[in-house]
């Protein structure tokens, strides 16, 4: 009985000593997990120091693609040096206008506008050439932070592949209440590179262009090598290489590259090198200019309205130096012309662009191809210089 309890006891004290071990161990194991230099603190550095040498590989992949871009393009931009990007720099007034500094602040910008704020009687100028495709264009290319703007992962690969750059503006309207720029921006001669922008089905009209519709001025601006495509079954399609509605001025602007559309059964298609469509007697372009190819191909279409330039009530000392394609079958009234569609007034302008349509069971009563307009109030000292084929 005695050496019962004696070992009884020896085993107790053994397991408390266990215990005690164990405890002490314990919290070794958690000290050495969790301190400043525990194994979760050094997991989560070597991840972020993952990261960081993926960013900084993408970085240098990246100057190495401008590099070779700019060797293929001839396009070169300087790099970026926007202290604050996302926010306009300057008051808005003439004199110290928003300044516009990196493919960040055009981001934001645009966003402003399409959220409600017109800038009417404000002035925003862009600072610098920027190019949608180089990296020297953005304060970070790979940034992940602009969700709020509606671009969900990294900044200059949404805006160059998929839907591409969203409008200064409502892109989708049930009528044409839409937001728009109302406010004075100068483009100050500089130009943006390789805008990409791609749409699909709406059940709203949709309207595409840098600005999706202007209320205000723009002016002395250049776009270069823009990428607009649409397929779509939409009510109406509204595109330019400036504005896709245009109600005011549009001068000193010059656009290229390629719009494309493919579309069935839609109620209206409205394309411009410049403009879309215009809305009010105010609209004006003068000393414009471009040379986008404009491809269109689409059947069961109730208007289809393609213009050079685009149309205004005044279009004056503009010209149109590209190609227009437009197909399909089955559609109805169809407009094509190297300047606008319909304008009151249309001076010192002139046509070298090629204007081709080929529409299969048509009656050609509903085809009309002009080289400078389809009608207008008064047209001087306007010419053409190419034949067009139907």
């Amino acid at each position: 009985m005695k050496n019962f309890r004696k070992n009884q006891g020896i085993t107790l004290i053994a397991l408390v000593i266990t215990i005690i071990v164990l405890i002490i161990l314990a919290g070794v194991t958690i000290n050495i997990v969790l301190d400043q230099n525990g194994i979760i603190e050094k997991t989560q550095e070597a991840k972020n120091e993952t990261k960081q040498a993926e960013k900084d590989e993408k970085k240098e992949l990246g100057k190495a693609e401008d590099i070779i871009n700019q060797y293929l393009t001839g396009i070169e931009v300087e790099q970026v040096t926007d202290a604050n990007p996302g926010a306009l720099e300057g008051s808005g007034t003439e004199t110290e206008p928003y300044v516009i500094n990196s493919i960040e602040d055009l981001v934001f910008f645009a966003h402003d506008v399409t959220n409600g704020n017109s800038y009417e009687g404000e002035y925003v100028n862009l600072g610098l050439n920027l190019d949608f495709n180089s990296t020297k264009s953005y304060a970070d290319a790979y940034r992940t932070d602009y969700g709020t703007y509606g671009y969900d992962g990294e900044l200059k690969t949404l805006l160059t592949t998929g839907e591409g750059f969203k409008p200064i503006g409502t892109t989708f309207d049930t009528d044409i209440s839409t937001n728009y720029f109302c406010g004075t921006f100068d483009g100050s001669y500089h130009t943006i590179y390789n805008m990409y922008q791609n749409v699909g089905n709406s059940d709203y009209i949709t309207i595409i262009g840098l600005f999706s519709s202007n209320n205000g001025s723009i002016k002395k601006l250049k776009l270069e090598n823009i990428n607009i495509n649409a397929t779509s079954n939409n009510l109406h399609l509204l595109f330019g290489g400036i504005a896709g509605r245009n109600y005011k001025a549009i001068n000193q602007c010059f656009t290229s590259g390629e719009i494309t559309i493919q579309a069935n059964g839609i109620a209206g298609i409205y394309v411009g090198g410049i403009v879309g469509q215009r809305v009010s007697t105010e609209s004006i372009l003068n000393e414009c200019a471009s040379n986008v190819e404009i491809n269109v191909d689409s059947s069961n279409t109730n208007e289809i309205v393609v213009a050079g330039i685009g149309p205004s009530y005044q279009v004056e000392n503009c010209y149109y130096s590209g190609n227009i394609l437009v197909t399909g079958s089955n559609s109805g009234f169809k407009n094509i012309s190297g300047i606008t569609g319909n304008s009151q007034e249309i001076i010192n302008c002139y046509n070298t662009g090629k204007l081709e349509s080929y529409f299969e069971n048509e009656n050609v009563g509903n085809l009309y191809i002009s080289g400078i307009a389809y009608s207008g109030g008064s047209v001087q000292n306007c010419f053409n210089l190419r034949r067009y084929k139907m």
